[in-house]
């Protein structure tokens, strides 16, 4: 794929599969950095239910609350010990052809990051869109979400293709507002849903106006993933200023 298509292909769709993505050595970096985030659990870490999540000191925390369903989907994101690490891992130069190619610049920052474990028969997650909590706007708005493991397009991601381009439903975190997220599952054949068997190395592109939700997993499946949050120069805060908060940023690369 030439870096124009997957600009486009990111711009019109929101969603860009790419196979191969990441080198077995990259691989082996973000093993260790999901598994440093696993072992060392910050202030956001949670345990996912399929209506709501709870707080959780680490994984042996998460497994120590209520049974209400099967499973466990465990999470952490922007924990600030990780922070050295992270600025370290978004040098490889993997994640910085991808973060170059699909804004088409040489400025972009890294907002955060978020790894995620589902166990066996974990349910799905939920619908949603990361843009109702990031507080920003624009088309240069990058998740790029990377499983550790072979996933099936069933226990994978599933994203809306083109939800991007609008609108911003209320945050699943936040009290009911004036735009509540649709009820996609009953209603599957309305969207143009899509997911991607993926394998190590591949990585998975949307943009964070994507209504998203993950996959349930299978009798004996395990899926460890790491999503990495990006920035660039066609973004900025909601309301149209410039990002305020860019010093709070980890920066990718500028011209």
């Amino acid at each position: 794929m030439s870096v124009t298509d997957l600009q486009e292909r990111f711009r019109r769709d929101g969603v860009v599969h790419v196979p191969g993505a990441f080198s077995p050595g990259e691989m082996a970096r973000l093993e260790e950095f999901w598994r440093f985030c696993i072992d060392h659990p910050g202030p956001a870490a949670t345990r996912f239910y399929a209506d709501r999540m709870a707080r959780a000191s680490g994984v042996d925390a998460a497994r120590a609350l209520p049974d209400r369903e099967p499973g466990l989907s465990y999470q952490d994101v922007n924990n600030p010990a990780n922070r050295n690490r992270l600025a370290d891992l978004i040098q490889l130069p993997g994640i910085e052809s991808i973060v170059a190619a699909t804004f088409g610049t040489r400025s972009a920052w890294c907002m955060a990051e978020q790894v995620f474990l589902k166990e066996p028969n974990s349910p799905r997650t939920s619908w949603h869109q990361d843009i109702s909590d990031a507080r920003v706007e624009g088309m240069d708005a990058l998740t790029i979400w990377m499983s550790l493991d072979p996933v099936s397009a069933g226990e994978s991601l599933e994203l809306v293709r083109g939800s991007h381009l609008g609108p911003v439903y209320d945050s699943v975190y936040a009290p009911p507002g004036v735009a509540p997220i649709p009820h996609i599952e009953g209603r599957r054949d309305a969207y143009d849903i899509v997911s991607f068997a993926c394998q190590p190395g591949d990585a998975v592109l949307f943009h964070f106006g994507v209504l998203h939700g993950g996959g349930q997993t299978g009798a004996t499946s395990t899926r460890r993933s790491v999503a990495l949050r990006f920035v660039g120069a066609d973004c900025r805060d909601k309301g149209g200023g410039p990002l305020t908060r860019r010093d709070g940023y980890l920066p990718l690369f500028s011209d």
